[in-house]
């Protein structure tokens, strides 16, 4: 757990974590991230947590739908965002019969401002991408699957 917590409510002395001063990852796009403040006397401190100014973590859902431009769909999704210095993540759907309109050169010139971008991903709907062989089994030894297959 990285966020700030205290663990001992109100009571003397406070038992404090103060969390990690960043962002680690995705899950902690929404969280307040800072340090401890403490003035100690014997038998009693007060404190308060002091909230830092992070880089920002962008998660872009963006759906193409049934449109004829795909990139212009999601392009006008990320438009919505703020991605400047931000790290940044972008999934989209777009129908497979569409798939090849999307023109990922142009989803990433429109995110340059970002601090880094760390998936351009297209989600797959269930069932997609997956090769499927008749008579393939998970129950099947390693051995005797690449045979079959």
């Amino acid at each position: 757990v990285h966020k700030h917590q205290e663990m001992n409510r109100g009571n003397q002395p406070p038992v404090l974590y103060p969390g990690s001063t960043d962002r680690i990852d995705f899950n902690e796009r929404g969280e307040e991230k800072g340090f401890i403040l403490a003035d100690i006397v014997k038998g009693h401190a007060n404190w308060r947590h002091v909230a830092l100014d992070t880089r920002r973590f962008v998660q872009i859902e963006a759906d193409a739908g049934d449109s004829d431009d795909p990139t212009a769909a999601i392009l006008a999704q990320i438009d919505r965002y703020p991605v400047r210095d931000a790290v940044v993540k972008l999934h989209y759907k777009v129908d497979s019969s569409r798939a090849m309109l999307v023109r990922g050169d142009e989803l990433r010139k429109r995110l340059a401002a970002a601090h880094v971008v760390v998936s351009l991903q297209r989600d797959l709907p269930p069932g997609e991408g997956v090769i499927r062989i008749d008579g393939m089994t998970e129950t099947m030894t390693p051995e005797v699957a690449l045979t079959k297959y």
